[in-house]
C-alpha cells in the first residue's frame, strides 16, 4: 500500500505513470505490504486464473517474495502503475544484516531512494524485486513482462 500521496499521469511510453502529488525526501517510505490493498498470488495461483483475469491483471503485476513463496503481486491503490526504470528512484534500502539480494514484500518496504519532486514519476527497477531463477517463467507466463528475459 503505498504510504504517499500520488497521483497517475500519462508517461514518457504512452502509458500512465505514477506521479509524486507533493515533494518526497529521499528515504521516505514509499510502500509497505498490507494484504486488504495488495493481493499477492503464487506463480502456480497466477496461471490458474482465468485467461481473462490474467489479462485484466497482468498488465499492473510485478513480481516478488512473499513469506518466501515466489509470485506475483497486483495492488488495488495507485502502486500498479509504478513502471519500471533501470535508474529507479525508488526501491528497498540497504539494511545491515539483511540478504540484499531477496525483497520478500511481507518484511521488506519500498523507500524514495532520491528526493522526488512534487510531479516526479515514481519509477523502480523491477530486478530488484523479481525471485532468483524466475526470469523466464515470469517472462513467458506474463507477456507484459517480458522484457524481463533480456536480463537473464
Amino acid at each position: 500500500m503505498l504510504t504517499v500521496k500520488t497521483l497517475l499521469a500519462p508517461d514518457a511510453f504512452g502509458g500512465t505513470g505514477l506521479f509524486a502529488a507533493d515533494f518526497i525526501k529521499s528515504g521516505t517510505r514509499l510502500w509497505s505490504y498490507d494484504p486488504a490493498v495488495d493481493f499477492f498470488y503464487t506463480l502456480e495461483d497466477y496461471v490458474r486464473l482465468p485467461l481473462e483475469k490474467r489479462k485484466d491483471i497482468g498488465r499492473h503485476v510485478y513480481p516478488t517474495y512473499l513469506g518466501g513463496a515466489a509470485g506475483i503481486m497486483y495492488s488495488l491503490d495507485n502502486d500498479r502503475y509504478m513502471n519500471h526504470s533501470e535508474q529507479p528512484n525508488a526501491g528497498r534500502r540497504k539494511m545491515h544484516g539483511m540478504d540484499s539480494s531477496i525483497f520478500d514484500a511481507r518484511n521488506d518496504s519500498v523507500y524514495a531512494l532520491a528526493d522526488i519532486p512534487a510531479g516526479g514519476e515514481i519509477t523502480a527497477n523491477y530486478f530488484h524485486f523479481l525471485p532468483e531463477g524466475f526470469t523466464d517463467y515470469f517472462s513467458e507466463h506474463i507477456p507484459l513482462l517480458s522484457f524481463l528475459r533480456t536480463k537473464s
